[in-house]
C-alpha cells in the first residue's frame, strides 16, 4: 500500500484523520515551508523544524487554520551535535512517521582557503551529518511499519563540479549517491527514497542574484513534481526539462569539458 500523497480522510463525525506524520527540516521558508503546506493539504501531520521560531509559529498556525492539522513547531539548529540529538530522538519516539523530509541547508560559495570556515562546516553539518541522522531515526519505524518515504534535497549542482562551490557541490553529490546506495539496500521494504535536484529557484537563496527568468522555477512546481514522482520509485528526481538536460550534459563526458571552458572564460 502506498502511504503518500494518498488525500485527506475523515472520520464518521466529518473531522479530519490524519494519514500519518510528516517531518519537515529546513521548513521557516522556501521549499521546507511548500513541502510542509502540500502534506497538509493531504491531510499529514507536521513536525516542523528550523531555527526561526518566528517563521516556523506563523507557518504552523497557518497549517492549522488551513487543514485543520496538527502543525508541531520544533526550534533546532541541527549544525549543533545536541540539538540534532534531540531532534532524532524526537522522531525515532513518533508513532506514525510517514515523510522525512531532509530539507535543512544553505549554500556559501568563494575559493575555499579564503571562506568563512564556520559557513564551510555547517554545510558538511547539515547536509551530511543531520541528513544521514535524521534518516537513520526514521528508517527503524518506517521498515516496522512497512511503508514511508526519505526525501533528501540535493541540488542539480551535485553533478557539477565548480571551484567557487566546492563543499556545496561535493556534500550535495554525497545526497544523491548517499539517496541512491540507502534505496538499493533497502529494496522489498517498501521504504522509498528520493534525492531531489532542483535547479534555480525562486527561494530566499536566489534573491539578489541576476538570474535569467526563463533558469527559475518555483517551489511549488519542484514539490509537486517531487510528491509525484515518489511512487514510482525512481531515487534522482530533476524538475523540469530544461535542469534534465543539464544534468544529463553534466554526467556526461562533456560535463568535464564544459567546466574546463568556464574555467578559462573565467580566467580571462
Amino acid at each position: 500500500m502506498w502511504h503518500g500523497f494518498q488525500g485527506q480522510q475523515r472520520n464518521g463525525n466529518g473531522m479530519a484523520e490524519s494519514c500519518g506524520t510528516a517531518v519537515v527540516t529546513g521548513a521557516s521558508s522556501g521549499f521546507g515551508a511548500e513541502f510542509a503546506r502540500k502534506l497538509a493539504a493531504q491531510g499529514y501531520e507536521l513536525v516542523l523544524i528550523a531555527r526561526r521560531r518566528e517563521q516556523l509559529e506563523a507557518l504552523a498556525a497557518e497549517l492549522r487554520r488551513k487543514n485543520q492539522t496538527k502543525a508541531e513547531v520544533v526550534v533546532a539548529d541541527l549544525t549543533n551535535p545536541a540539538e540534532l540529538e534531540r531532534v532524532a530522538i524526537h522522531i525515532e519516539a513518533l508513532p506514525n512517521l510517514v515523510f522525512l523530509i531532509n530539507n535543512a541547508g544553505y549554500g556559501a560559495g568563494g575559493r575555499y582557503d579564503q571562506t568563512d570556515t564556520k559557513k564551510q562546516m555547517g554545510m558538511i553539518a547539515l547536509h551530511v551529518v543531520a541528513a544521514a541522522r535524521l534518516a537513520r531515526a526514521a528508517l527503524p519505524g518506517m521498515i516496522a511499519r512497512g511503508y514511508g518515504s526519505i526525501i533528501n534535497m540535493a541540488s542539480f549542482v551535485a553533478f557539477a563540479r565548480l571551484p567557487e562551490s566546492i563543499i556545496y557541490c561535493s556534500t550535495k553529490k554525497w545526497l544523491v549517491d548517499f539517496s541512491i546506495m540507502l534505496a538499493q539496500s533497502l529494496s522489498g521494504t517498501k521504504v522509498h527514497v528520493q534525492a531531489l535536484c532542483p535547479g534555480f529557484t525562486r527561494t530566499e537563496g536566489t534573491k539578489g542574484k541576476r538570474l535569467p527568468q526563463f533558469l527559475l522555477m518555483t517551489p511549488d512546481v519542484v514539490v509537486r513534481t517531487s510528491l509525484q514522482q515518489l511512487p514510482s520509485g525512481r531515487v534522482l528526481c530533476v524538475p523540469g526539462m530544461f535542469y534534465k538536460v543539464i544534468v544529463w550534459l553534466l554526467r556526461s563526458p562533456l560535463g568535464s569539458l564544459l567546466v574546463k571552458v568556464r574555467l578559462r572564460l573565467k580566467r580571462r
